[in-house]
């Protein structure tokens, strides 16, 4: 087997493109979880330690239509090994601000904040973009601002049909994380798989696999369509990753086919990343099925491969 030569030089490859083991930063929905107050706001210069804002919208708390936030203190206390650079907000542009209310404040003056979570509590709106950036901070404060489990997953899994990319993106990325994936998802994923956007296939592929792995016995809806999309994604995607997250979905379909799928992706992919993830796919199933065959022979009672179904 090829798999002991191509072992030594590809592992490293693997891990830096594995979607399981790249450290993400927190997608949308996890960063404005903590903020008893979230705006967006137009900057309109820093004045010492405070820059001022003209409140544009609020999604969050209650606030002034005039505030000032202590950037100063947030810098102050930054990690500067992970932030070198201080946080400085652009005089005319709009953030939105992850916000408490200072614990001393002169009445005489605006109303005076911190930022949740220091310099990493705002963010600029997007020029292009912003209506899908600021719906998606609007949606999902007054989602978590309802404290139940079941509305919020269905509504996520409502956000997987959408049209709003972001929506689409941390649905997905919240699915995956918590490992929430059901069989009656896939209706809603498979569509996704045909995403212009490489980073939302991959994810795709992910909760597919993950789906299928958890599945136990439940039917998979149109189980051969599916297996056909997931054998088109993993032959032609254009992105190494796209091919290699659908490598592992197939891995976990019961199917005949499967097993010659992936060795003919071990053998043709022109990727060494993607030939490496099938091949050790291939290897790891013949390891089980050799652990299996062993398990039947132990077993007091029964011959070797009985209970063997076709």
């Amino acid at each position: 087997m090829r798999l002991k030569s191509i072992i030594l030089v590809a592992p490293l490859a693997l891990a830096l493109t594995s979607p399981a083991s790249r450290a993400t930063p927190l997608n949308l929905y996890e960063w404005i979880a903590l903020a008893p107050v979230i705006v967006a706001g137009k900057n309109r210069g820093t004045y010492g330690k405070y820059a001022e804002f003209t409140v544009q919208n609020v999604y969050r708390g209650e606030t002034a239509g005039e505030i000032r936030v202590n950037v100063r203190r947030a810098n102050r206390d930054r990690d500067r090994f992970l932030y070198k650079e201080a946080l400085r907000f652009e005089e005319g542009e709009s953030y939105v601000l992850l916000l408490v209310r200072a614990a001393t404040s002169d009445p005489n003056e605006k109303p005076a904040f911190e930022l949740i979570r220091g310099v990493r509590g705002a963010r600029e709106v997007p020029p292009e973009g912003s209506g899908p950036f600021l719906e998606a901070i609007e949606r999902f404060a007054r989602l978590q601002d309802q404290r139940d489990d079941r509305v919020i997953w269905r509504n996520l899994a409502e956000m997987l049909e959408g049209t709003n990319p972001i929506l689409v993106e941390t649905a997905l990325d919240q699915f995956l994380k918590f490992r929430r994936g059901e069989p009656r998802l896939l209706e809603s994923l498979r569509p996704l798989l045909d995403h212009p956007d490489p980073e939302l296939r991959e994810r795709t592929a992910r909760l597919i696999g993950q789906v299928l792995l958890r599945n136990g016995e439940e039917p998979i809806p149109d189980v051969g369509t599916l297996q056909d999309e997931l054998v088109a994604r993993a032959r032609r995607d254009d992105a190494i990753t796209v091919r290699v997250a659908s490598v592992h979905a197939l891995d976990q379909l019961d199917s005949a086919t499967v097993p010659e799928i992936l060795k003919e992706i071990a053998r043709d992919d022109p990727d060494q990343t993607v030939r490496y993830a099938a091949e050790k796919l291939i290897y790891d199933r013949q390891e089980r099925l050799e652990r299996s065959g062993s398990e039947d022979d132990d077993a007091p009672g029964r011959r070797a491969g009985s209970g063997t179904q076709n």
